[in-house]
């Protein structure tokens, strides 16, 4: 026995509760008892600068605390603007815009093909059946595609009708999934249940599939020429058709696509789609629609108007252009999250609530020791600053994240849960929240 290590005797019941306490970074007093080996701690100090430091139990704890700066929940931020002066007051009410529309037709509105009429209209499909009967008949006369012509090797016009109904149809293949096209059409007992032999023929399909236009006259230098015009109807008939509420947030968004060889197909890593084309959106954070976007179309073609500032900062400026001196709270992540962009929005009463990077100029001196934050404080434990009219928030996670405000209080805080895995398994935790970072969770992206 006397040879024995003395490392492999088991833990004592006490020693465990004790490491238990520790880890936890909770360390007290238990049922009136007192242990004798509890070590002694440093206690708190001041700050660099010379104000005094609050800080958390975790953080007095440890010796590196007293060089960090450090405000937390103690600390009341006075320094926060009148809240009226936040005020949100929209052009028009939040919401469904349908003032344009009497009552007597909003009562037809009785099915889902009514509303697709909204923004599917006759002027726009009238639009594509002129440009799709042009192409056609000049494709034609070059004798191209001549198993599409008429007998007397004519074209037979598109009219806005039949065009719905190619519509229609293309919107029941994207949701029933045939292997090939000529499936739909099949007579196979196995493939019987599809109606789409009953609304147009295969040959015709074809051959609108082949001619379909939206412009008459393509530019060839411009990337879009062949559907720019659909994207402005598109654009134009939802902001008609939606006001969007008082927080909205901008973000990318893809759009599935095989297409090659143009140029402006894109690929994000971590996406749930990878490769297709890129929009920039500005969407309502209440419902999630689409208010504002455009296309990006790679770093040589799109158009910057404040090159200095980067083209995040104009993303965001053109974006937000129709909601700008309204009151609104645009959430952006740490792509776009800029001092010079917070600056220039508040001017026009509009306010950024955006995640910082560490590079940005955004983030305040003072947070810059992230690695030594991080090494003497625990998960919930954070730190705000103030500098003119915004507050800085620095939180730890389960990595540390740092959001600018100009409508938050610094020192107001929450409460969430999050699953920490301790020595006998994961367990719910409650943790301290800033409220800035609830709010920014809250809203950031859509619902």
């Amino acid at each position: 026995m006397d040879d024995e290590n003395e490392s492999d005797y088991p833990l004592s019941e006490d020693e465990e509760e004790y490491l238990d306490l520790l880890l936890n970074n909770q360390l007290e007093e238990e049922n009136g008892r007192e242990y004798d080996f509890v070590p002694v701690l440093s206690s708190q100090g001041s700050c660099e600068d010379g104000s005094q430091s609050t800080v958390s139990t975790s953080a007095s704890q440890d010796p590196l605390a007293t060089s960090l700066y450090w405000k937390d929940d103690k600390d009341f931020d006075d320094g926060m603007k009148d809240p009226r002066t936040f005020s949100f007051k929209p052009e028009k009410a939040p919401g469904l815009q349908f003032g344009f529309l009497t009552r007597q037709s909003l009562k037809a509105f009785k099915k889902p093909v009514d509303f697709l009429y909204l923004f599917l209209t006759h002027q726009i499909v009238l639009q594509i059946c002129i440009a799709t009967n042009h192409h056609a008949e000049q494709l034609i006369a070059k004798g191209q595609n001549l198993s599409y012509s008429d007998s007397d090797g004519g074209w037979n016009q598109v009219t806005v009708a039949e065009m719905y109904r190619f519509f229609g149809i293309v919107i029941y293949m994207s949701i029933v999934n045939l292997p090939n096209l000529e499936k739909y059409w099949s007579r196979s007992p196995l493939y019987d249940a599809s109606v789409v032999d009953k609304v147009m023929p295969i040959i015709r399909f074809k051959a609108l599939l082949s001619f379909l236009q939206i412009n008459c006259d393509p530019d060839k230098d411009d990337k879009l020429t062949r559907i720019g015009l659909l994207l402005d109807h598109v654009q134009n008939v939802s902001q008609s058709m939606y006001h969007p509420y008082e927080a909205v947030s901008v973000d990318e968004r893809m759009v599935s696509s095989k297409h090659q060889y143009s140029g402006i197909r894109q690929f994000i890593r971590d996406k749930p789609i990878r490769f297709g084309i890129k929009l920039w959106v500005l969407a309502d954070a209440l419902s999630g629609y689409t208010y504002a976007f455009y296309v990006y179309l790679g770093k040589k073609r799109t158009v910057i108007c404040q090159k200095s500032k980067g083209l995040a900062y104009n993303v965001v400026m053109e974006l937000g252009k129709n909601i700008f001196q309204q009151g609104y709270r645009i959430y952006t992540d740490s792509f776009y999250t800029t001092q010079h962009l917070a600056d220039d929005l508040l001017t026009k009463r509009t306010f950024l609530i955006g995640a910082v990077r560490r590079t940005s100029s955004a983030m305040p001196k003072q947070f810059k020791d992230i690695e030594q934050f991080e090494k003497c404080s625990a998960r919930g434990d954070f730190r705000w600053h103030r500098a003119n009219c915004f507050a800085y928030v620095q939180w730890r996670d389960c990595k540390t994240v740092t959001v600018i405000s100009p409508i938050h209080r610094g020192s107001d805080v929450s409460y969430c849960h999050r699953t920490v895995n301790e020595r006998k398994g994961f367990k719910k935790k409650k943790v301290v929240q800033p409220s800035v970072i609830h709010d920014y969770n809250t809203n950031m992206g859509c619902r």
